[in-house]
């Protein structure tokens, strides 16, 4: 399997691939056309259990029927699992969870707290999830999105995501289809 370019080049770390099992650190600012400011001081790391309690907070403001504390916990305690939190001083901006069954991975949440969005965190987290999956011979992610979530929807396919269908009413409090998305790592 190799490093795929996903993102490439989109949080000022050009074609540098991360080291396995290292989290990415990003430093300093950049402005972006005058209006946001990117926060680029971000630390791309392994969620630890002191982290659910944030990313249960963000959670709740991004989802409907949103994970617990005990629900990101349950996670953690499956070490294949790929869950990652985006963090500056010591503040959880976003979190996303992977997880893992033999070479095969289901991306099951990812979100960023309202007033970091449009500011590459989740481009960054999907980068990390991918090159850990990776590193963990995970050949496929698969993942279902809303249909009406334009936002996630382009992530995704910047990301090398590719819509597979519809699940038919898969979303409750609003029901609303599904797509059906992959990524394929590439073979060498």
């Amino acid at each position: 399997l190799s490093w795929s370019n996903c993102c490439q080049g989109r949080t000022g770390r050009g074609n540098q691939r991360p080291q396995a099992g290292v989290s990415q650190s990003v430093t300093g600012r950049e402005r972006t056309s005058g209006k946001r400011e990117r926060f680029q001081n971000m630390l791309i790391r392994q969620m630890e259990s002191e982290d659910v309690f944030q990313a249960a907070e963000i959670e709740k403001k991004r989802f409907s029927m949103p994970w617990s504390p005990e629900g990101f916990k349950g996670a953690l305690a499956y070490e294949d699992n790929i869950i990652l939190v985006a963090e500056e001083e010591g503040r959880i901006a976003g979190y996303a969870c992977v997880y893992v069954s033999f070479d095969e991975g289901e991306l099951t949440n990812i979100a960023v707290e309202p007033e970091y969005r449009g500011r590459g965190i989740g481009l960054m987290l999907m980068k990390e999830l991918k090159h850990r999956a990776e590193t963990k011979s995970v050949s496929k992610i698969v993942l279902e999105v809303r249909v009406s979530n334009a936002t996630a929807i382009s992530l995704y396919e910047k990301c090398g995501f590719k819509n597979l269908g519809t699940r038919k009413n898969f979303y409750e409090q609003p029901v609303e289809d599904a797509y059906i998305m992959a990524w394929q790592a590439e073979e060498i």
